[in-house]
């Protein structure tokens, strides 16, 4: 295992495959509601699988929340959690800051971190406009890697 600034196991090239982050995947947000990627279409977007089990989402989520709020309506931010309960995932989220500028969607079929070929916790993909992936970190990231990765998903 190799720990670096971009995430463990960083220097695997397939990280950089094009995903459709508009899969045909049933998500839904805190509330319950059905949530559609293609919403955020033509948006620029963060999406980070997470769980409530892994250490780093205590301490990656509020920086990653308080980075996307220097950004405001510019990117759309989503925290992906994998299966995990939503009674479960807001008794969590009452530990943490409070977080305004995330999205968070419950993804029971983790079928966003099997698309991604997800391996390593947390697992954060960064999307043009166009839905193409520019950069998948996997692992913990800095915020600076986090700030370069928006940098280059607004630079569209």
């Amino acid at each position: 295992q190799r720990l670096s600034p971009q995430g463990i196991f960083a220097d695997l090239q397939n990280d950089l495959r094009a995903i459709d982050p508009t899969l045909d995947a049933s998500y839904t947000d805190l509330e319950g509601n059905v949530i559609d990627l293609r919403t955020y279409k033509g948006r620029p977007i963060i999406i980070n699988a997470w769980a409530t089990w892994m250490p780093f989402s205590h301490t990656e989520l509020p920086i990653i929340d308080a980075v996307a709020s220097r950004y405001g309506e510019d990117i759309v931010v989503i925290a992906m959690n994998r299966m995990e309960d939503r009674a479960f995932i807001q008794a969590f989220l009452t530990t943490l800051p409070s977080m305004s500028h995330t999205v968070f969607l419950t993804d029971p079929a983790d079928t966003f971190y099997r698309a991604v070929d997800g391996y390593a916790m947390p697992e954060t993909v960064f999307y043009r406009r166009d839905g193409t992936m520019v950069e998948h970190i996997r692992g913990v990231m800095s915020e600076t890697d986090l700030v370069a990765g928006i940098e280059e998903i607004l630079a569209d």
